[in-house]
């Protein structure tokens, strides 16, 4: 009797080969129709595939903003790698990258430059809001060859939706977080003719601050960020384009520094009978007799001109006008020892600046990207 060294595969076993056949069989069909989403980037002062770009550059779509909750300049943070921005009040702000820190309070250069379309643009200002936002451009590494300024760690590109001629179009979104904050946005686009368009956007923002609680006064921290921006876009043909933008935001806030200790009164004459008990940093409570005031207004104008007809270069001008007005009223006395003295600082300041850029660039692949740059600009305080 002749016997069979044929061994017979499990149910089982065949049932999972086939799936996995099938499966890959599927993924092969896919991949065929699969295509990589292009993604565009200006850094190199020229549209171009993020891919065909020899430069360390991360970049956050509108999509990717809207898919992750992002509402806030900060929260940018948690889709680039290597980027740190802490605000520790309404102007105190911090951005890092690559390690390189900066603290807006020590008077020192920006060691990350922040740009609103092409613009030099303050890191409060940009802190303060971020609403119908196109694109994100952070740059790793120096800038001062491009960016026109040093830069040392790297620098981050807002670019604001732009009108066009297509169509109308617009969006209304609001989110709500857990510590009472409502934030509102909206944009709209408008052809006007068949070479003028117009964009407007705006913002609502009411919110809590920290969630600091005075124990004096029973009032807790607030305020609000109110902003609008308008945008002309004027194409009159294939070889001409200018798009002029305007935006003010006014940031507003009254808050109270969270204080900790054992607040069982005081035997020294002067000093304040307070029965509030201990107080750890989780209760987030202030005792300061009058709370920190800020009211902070900015305002940035821009105008980019292009001219596509020169043969295999793009001619472009950027001129810029931004200003920042802060008033700042402090208590020195965030204990509330001194009972009944003065202990305030009241803060007026007022910076405005103006930048003008010409470029001359290639629209070819075989010349470099740009030829010369010519950024100025004057930033005159009072």
């Amino acid at each position: 009797m002749m016997q069979s060294n044929k061994t017979r595969l499990p149910a089982r076993t065949s049932i999972y080969t086939a799936l996995a056949a099938s499966s890959l069989l599927s993924f092969a069909v896919q991949a065929n129709n699969l295509v990589l989403e292009e993604v565009v980037v200006t850094a190199q002062k020229r549209a171009e595939n993020l891919q065909d770009v020899a430069a360390a550059i991360a970049a956050v779509s509108s999509e990717m903003l809207d898919d992750n909750g992002i509402t806030e300049f900060t929260d940018t943070t948690k889709l680039v790698p290597g980027l740190v921005m802490k605000k520790s009040s309404a102007t105190g702000t911090n951005i890092s990258l690559r390690g390189i820190n900066f603290d807006s309070h020590s008077g020192s250069s920006e060691a990350v430059d922040v740009y609103w379309n092409d613009a030099p643009y303050s890191s409060m200002a940009m802190f303060t809001s971020m609403f119908d936002v196109e694109r994100l451009e952070v740059l790793r590494g120096p800038q001062g060859t491009l960016q026109g300024k040093t830069s040392p760690a790297g620098a981050i590109l807002m670019h604001t939706k732009r009108p066009y001629l297509d169509a109308v179009e617009g969006q209304i979104k609001s989110s709500v977080a857990d510590n009472g904050k409502v934030i509102s946005e909206f944009g709209i686009n408008l052809p006007l003719s068949d070479s003028l368009a117009m964009r407007l956007a705006g913002i609502y923002n009411d919110h809590k601050g920290n969630n600091t609680v005075n124990r004096l006064t029973g009032e807790g921290d607030e305020g609000t960020v109110e902003g609008a921006r308008l945008s002309f876009l004027y194409q009159p043909n294939n070889n001409f384009d200018a798009l002029l933008t305007g935006q003010y935001v006014d940031n507003t806030a009254i808050e109270s520094k969270p204080v900790i200790g054992d607040y069982n009164g005081y035997s020294a004459p002067g000093f304040a009978d307070s029965d509030f008990g201990p107080i750890s940093l989780g209760d987030k409570v202030g005792v300061v007799a009058r709370r920190h005031e800020i009211d902070l207004e900015t305002e940035i104008s821009t105008l980019q001109l292009n001219w596509h007809g020169i043969e295999g270069h793009e001619l472009t001008s950027i001129s810029s006008y931004n200003s920042t007005n802060l008033s700042e009223k402090n208590d020195r006395d965030p204990s509330n020892i001194l009972v009944g003295a003065s202990e305030r600082t009241d803060i007026e300041n007022d910076v405005w600046s103006f930048s003008q850029e010409v470029r001359l660039a290639s629209t070819t692949d075989s010349a470099p990207s740009t030829i010369k740059p010519v950024p100025t600009s004057w930033s005159p305080t009072t």
